[in-house]
């Protein structure tokens, strides 16, 4: 037997060393091997790390380990505390208390003599040892991985060390509140082979040195699951004590009781020094981008280890995640498939954690209809293309003899230039040639009957020379798109490739069928008891008036007013303040448009991040000179400038005002500059752009 690293058996607990060395002379063979020495560990010294303490000393020549002994009762009495190996001259110490005077004192392990006494008051509680057994070197029920998504915790050393203490540069953070993955793998051989054990994984959350409270197992096996490989995940209590700890994880062979201390047969245990913090939020901003037609967003927090799930509502009520960042450090996002003509939500949050950013709002633009081109591998060879299309009804005719193609290879958009009106719930013959040989091959016609950008209505692989229409009874009113494809191989979808063939698109004007949503809708100029609502309508839309309708809580709605068709506007007054206010717009006809939501917030009675918001005002933006006028209520302690990943560029202290009152920052890069502006405490993110 041994108390320090070995293949023999138990490490001997204070108890069992005492009573074994009152049996017999301290330099014994038995005990401290052959071959005694006088020399002794100096420069002892403990070193106060971030959740841990270590002790340090030089070894002295020809020793073979060292044995630290400490006292709790002033050096009367001493009780074994851990042995090393001849290699090792630093430990963390454990199965200390806060607040209580020990003295420490240490020896080689072939020698009788001991270093001078050290005394050491601990800060803080730091946690008993566990008992355990080296495991035999055939068998494996180490820990081979222990990993924790979000976290610097990534240790795949596959090596059983019995007992050891991870620490890192950065300490890794655990939320309170929050919800971490962890992967534990079984340690493996030479060969790549394992075996079954048992884990368990506990969290001293109140800091007193134990793993024994409510609540901090976090997680153990069940008795009748043994794996080579456990995923799980485990919570940390809101009510967790912030501040260092430890997070201890063991594997054993034994399905015996939980124990974070008890002695395993084949096991080993791992213990890491981690920080439990209250999380905080990110500070978001967006902006939309007209020339992509998406939203781009940024914000900042000091947190780079956890990465972020971004969230959209666009009903103001439910948000939904649509995407994650890679990692901890990216903190920008671009949403490509925002809606347009659509009031749009975004929040963010760790993806660990459980605190979202604050809430921005964006109103997107009605942008025109980018509908998918049309394939044609070989245009229009073999006379495939279309050289006429007629519509006798509706007086409509198109001769194209000789231009398969104006647009593309089989492709001819005629669009902007070629116009029908088609009334819906009637039907229409369409009428058709190819080149030189009268009706060749498969027709079909594509509809966007209500104009959300997607073909929805369709009459496809029909060869014979006329072909007919029903318009949808439904189909909304206003301008839309309809696309006509002659090809060779039978396809249903308007932009598949139609190997030899040639595809037209024409502009639709619909009427008498169901009135287009508005456009362009928002709900702004918020005050205590008001919001002004706006709104536009699409090209070729004629509503007889409108319909407004209002909600506190975006479901239940009730009718506010009714307008004529030419208003645009109305004053949504009476309202609570400190209220968030849906409006339905329906534009009203025969067939009532689909409402179309908007939202906003009344003032009066807002947080104090608001009204931080609110009290800086920033121009010019976009600026043309790299240079900003910032006027604002508030002294400001500092200005972080960043860029739209969120790393630091510059930061500015001992702001002056001006003699108007403003702060003036000057050469600003082009492109998007992130501010982060320091003020009573509190932080407020303003946007800028430098063209």
């Amino acid at each position: 037997m041994s108390y320090y690293g070995g293949f023999c058996g138990f490490e001997f607990t204070p108890g069992q060393y005492s009573a074994m060395v009152a049996g017999f002379e301290q330099w014994h063979t038995g005990y401290i091997g052959n071959g005694q020495t006088t020399n002794t560990p100096t420069a002892m010294k403990i070193t106060n790390m971030d959740g841990y303490d270590e002790l340090s000393w030089t070894n002295g020549a020809n020793q073979t380990g060292t044995l630290i002994e400490y006292s709790s009762d002033g050096g009367t009495s001493w009780n074994v505390m851990l042995g090393t190996l001849a290699s090792e001259n630093k430990i963390i110490l454990s199965n200390v208390l806060a607040s209580t005077n020990y003295k420490l004192r240490a020896r080689h392990l072939n020698s009788k003599t001991y270093s001078t006494i050290l005394d050491y008051t601990p800060a803080a509680n730091h946690p008993e040892k566990p008992l355990v057994v080296n495991r035999d070197l055939d068998f494996l029920p180490g820990i081979g991985e222990f990993t924790v998504a979000n976290t610097s915790i990534n240790n795949t050393s596959n090596t059983n060390n019995t007992f050891s203490i991870t620490t890192y540069p950065t300490t890794p953070e655990f939320f309170t509140g929050g919800t971490y993955n962890a992967t534990l793998k079984i340690m493996t051989n030479t060969s790549g082979s394992g075996g079954n054990a048992f884990f368990l994984i506990y969290l001293d959350e109140n800091g007193d040195g134990d793993f024994d409270d409510p609540g901090e197992l976090k997680f153990q096996n069940p008795d009748n699951q043994l794996k080579f490989t456990v995923n799980t995940s485990f919570t940390v209590s809101t009510n967790a004590t912030e501040g260092f700890t430890r997070l201890r994880v063991r594997s054993t062979y034994q399905s015996s009781t939980a124990s974070p201390t008890f002695y395993y047969n084949f096991s080993e245990t791992e213990d890491y020094v981690v920080k439990l913090v209250k999380e905080q939020p990110p500070a978001l901003a967006d902006t939309y981008n007209s020339t992509t037609s998406q939203v781009e967003l940024t914000w900042t927090d000091p947190a780079n280890t956890s990465k972020f799930d971004i969230e959209r509502s666009t009903d103001g009520v439910t948000f939904t995640k649509i995407a994650s960042t890679t990692d901890g450090t990216v903190k920008n996002y671009n949403d490509t498939t925002v809606p347009p003509n659509t009031q749009v939500e975004y929040r963010v949050k760790k993806e660990a954690g459980t605190t979202y950013s604050n809430v921005v709002s964006i109103n997107t633009p009605n942008t025109s209809t980018n509908y998918c081109p049309p394939m044609s591998t070989l245009g229009c060879e073999n006379n495939y293309g279309i050289t006429k299309l007629s519509i006798p009804a509706i007086g409509f005719e198109n001769d194209s003899s000789g231009n398969c193609g104006i647009t593309s290879a089989g492709y001819s958009d005629y669009y902007s230039t070629k116009t029908m009106n088609l009334t819906p719930g009637s039907t229409y013959t369409i009428n058709r040639e190819n080149t030189g040989y009268g009706p060749q091959g498969y027709f079909a016609v594509f509809l966007d009957s209500n104009q959300d950008g997607t073909f929805n209505y369709t009459v496809a692989n029909q060869s014979s020379a006329s072909i007919q229409i029903t318009i949808p009874a439904d189909a909304t009113n206003g301008e839309t798109r309809i696309r006509f494809r002659s090809y060779f191989n039978p396809i249903t979808d308007a932009c598949a490739d139609a190997n030899f063939g040639e595809t037209e698109d024409y502009k639709v004007i619909i009427s008498g069928g169901k009135e287009s949503p508005v456009i362009n809708a928002m709900a702004n100029n918020a005050t205590d008891t008001s919001l002004d609502l706006s709104w536009d309508i699409p090209s070729g839309a004629s509503p007889t008036g409108f319909q407004i309708n209002s909600s506190t809580d975006g479901t239940t709605f009730a009718p506010l007013t009714s307008l004529g068709a030419s208003i645009r506007s109305y004053k949504a007054s009476g309202l609570t303040i400190n209220t968030k206010y849906y409006f339905q717009i329906i534009a009203t006809g025969s067939q009532n448009s689909d409402p179309k939501l908007v939202w906003g917030t009344t003032t009066g009675a807002l947080e104090v991040e608001d009204i931080m918001a609110q009290s800086v005002k920033i121009y010019p933006n976009p600026s043309t000179k790299g240079k900003i006028h910032i006027k604002t209520t508030k002294a400001l302690n500092s200005i972080k400038i960043l860029d739209l990943r969120g790393a630091l560029i510059k930061e500015i202290k001992n702001l002056k005002l001006n003699t108007q009152n403003e702060y003036i920052i000057e050469n600003l890069s082009k492109g998007f500059n992130i501010l982060l502006l320091n003020a009573e405490g509190q932080n407020i993110v303003k946007k800028v752009i430098i063209n």
